[in-house]
């Protein structure tokens, strides 16, 4: 399928790397994300087998939403050598 795609080999399925980037507001954030937070990324560049990854996220503001607050997000998943192959935003709902 990579090759009908005009890709010279396999190419990892972009949503592993979008699982990189949930998980990483999951283990911040928890039901916080779980239950009330939003992800919108672009998948920008191609990850090969083999290739390593790691998802950042960077809090950009928080705002308060009636009795919570709500962390508003960038996220960026980069290779080893500093490649973006996602970038976007994500919320969550910051626990007291």
């Amino acid at each position: 399928m990579a090759r009908a795609l005009g890709f010279p080999d396999v190419v990892v399925q972009g949503m592993m790397s979008v699982c990189f980037v949930a998980d990483l507001l999951t283990k911040r954030y928890g039901v916080g994300f779980l239950g009330a937070g939003k992800l919108d990324v672009r998948l920008v560049n191609v990850v090969w087998p083999g290739d390593v990854i790691t998802a950042y996220g960077k809090v950009r503001d928080i705002v308060v939403e009636g009795s919570r607050r709500r962390a508003y997000l960038d996220v960026v998943v980069r290779e080893d050598d500093g490649t973006v192959t996602i970038i976007g935003s994500g919320s969550a709902i910051v626990e007291r």
